[in-house]
């Protein structure tokens, strides 16, 4: 709770503020509403719905007219909102060592690497989808309110540390408007949101942003293997350092074998050669881990600290292989992007199971360009593919799953199961001796797969009696 004086200086009004919202529908009983409008038409009626909710005062960038509750003009109300959040708890960001990620892929990997890598006890991390913090792991939406919110929350924790992920989308809509980051990591940059940014360039814009938010003495860690390396190094501020595997780079991945179980990795850091063993597969991973690492050693964390951590570093729902008594294997991952999905199946391919059965699908109201480039992918690179649904938000499934085959009317090794329990079902009763299932996308429930290998068990017991 804050009085409306402690946000606005130049009020002399002693009114409790329960809340910050910018949406009227979510508007409950002693809010503050800052009104985001396009013409007076819609202002008048947000600001009149808002009231009818119970707002006890009105941000508003254009005239309302006389109100029963207090009215503050500002000059633009969708500059105003991120600030005024920030400042209603307490500007939380300036309280801890904030790491921003941005890139196509890897930004969740690598945030929650460099939380296990700090310590989850001192490290949050929020990203689009969920917010982790010591033991537990929630799902959250990614809007203003919930950043500083959390950031608060990470805070009150006694954290020192939050890594938040920098989507293309929260850097240009608001989201982390008044946020300034000490450590600004870059992945990798590949064609995607187009449907959201209209072009590559835009994209690419709208990722650079995140450079222009790293302090004066902040830190930028660089992908430097990848292709738009030299564009994003233009666009930083401050220090910066590299990690890949030219042997100038900060951080040089020497030489990496991957295996089923592991990852034997050899990197030079400041001229220091060190070998590792990392519980991350694929080669995807190893440079997740060394943007997190060298993140790590920048922020000043001894080595000898984080060669310890590496061994006990997990990531949910990211290339997980799901503990089973069956005669082949479950893997749960993530991936969702065309390459994304590319690197897994070839790291997959490359450790010779009998067949590899893929169970995938594509969120709704997101960049539709790439489904039909996630169809080919799949049914090129495995034995067989259920296409399924995964998130449709306000989308047809039907729609979504339609543009994911679009492509792919010619190839007779793979189906449509729209319900994605039953297409996850479908897959492991399908599998046998030395076969794995691969169950991709945003969106797993984990203990529904246990229920299914548990049913698998039994089906499999009463046969052999």
């Amino acid at each position: 709770m804050k009085k409306i004086n402690s946000l606005y200086k130049d009020v002399n009004y002693d009114i409790n503020i329960l809340g910050i919202k910018n949406n009227y529908l979510e508007v409950v009983e002693g809010d503050l509403f800052v009104c985001i409008s396009k013409n007076n038409t819609e202002r008048y009626y947000q600001v009149d719905e808002a009231i009818k909710r119970g707002a006890v005062c009105v941000v508003v960038d254009g005239d309302v007219g006389p109100r029963d509750v207090l009215v503050v003009k500002v000059e633009n109300t969708s500059r105003e909102y991120p600030y005024l959040v920030e400042k209603y708890y307490d500007m939380p960001d300036l309280k801890l060592k904030t790491i921003g990620i941005t890139g196509t892929e890897g930004k969740s990997s690598v945030g929650m690497i460099i939380q296990c890598l700090l310590g989850k006890d001192i490290c949050g991390f929020l990203d689009e989808d969920y917010r982790i913090l010591n033991t537990y792991n929630e799902k959250s939406e990614f809007n203003v309110n919930n950043v500083y919110k959390y950031l608060d929350e990470f805070v009150k924790f006694n954290c020192y540390y939050g890594v938040v992920e920098a989507g293309s989308r929260s850097l240009v809509d608001g989201t982390l408007k008044a946020m300034d980051f000490d450590v600004c990591v870059y992945t990798n940059i590949m064609s995607d949101h187009l449907d959201v940014h209209g072009s590559f360039d835009n994209y690419l814009r709208a990722k650079l942003e995140l450079f222009q938010k790293c302090k004066d003495t902040g830190i930028q860690v660089l992908n430097k293997d990848d292709f738009y390396y030299a564009t994003v190094l233009k666009a930083c501020r401050g220090n910066v350092v590299t990690y890949g595997r030219e042997s100038d780079c900060t951080l040089q991945i020497v030489d990496y074998k991957c295996m089923y179980n592991k990852t034997s990795i050899v990197f030079k850091y400041k001229g220091f050669e060190f070998k590792l063993f990392s519980p991350l597969l694929g080669d995807f991973n190893v440079y997740n881990l060394a943007a997190a690492l060298l993140t790590c050693l920048e922020l000043g964390v001894g080595l000898n600290v984080l060669l310890r951590r590496i061994e006990k570093i997990s990531i949910p729902n990211h290339l997980v292989f799901l503990k089973t008594d069956n005669c082949f294997k479950v893997m749960v991952d993530c991936a969702h992007t065309v390459n994304s999905i590319y690197k897994l199946l070839n790291f997959i391919n490359s450790l010779n199971y009998s067949s590899v059965y893929v169970v995938v699908g594509q969120e709704g109201e997101v960049d539709k360009f790439r489904r039909s480039g996630v169809g080919e992918i799949v049914v090129k690179n495995s034995t067989y593919a259920i296409f399924t649904s995964d998130n449709n938000r306000s989308e047809d499934p039907n729609n979504i799953i339609n543009d994911i085959t679009a492509n792919i009317k010619n190839y007779s090794n793979y189906e449509v199961i729209v319900n994605r329990d039953e297409a996850i079902k479908k897959a492991i009763n399908m599998a046998y001796d030395n076969d794995i299932v691969l169950v991709l996308g945003k969106y797993t429930d984990v203990n529904m797969i246990y229920s299914f290998l548990a049913d698998r068990n039994i089906s499999e017991s009463s046969t052999e009696e």
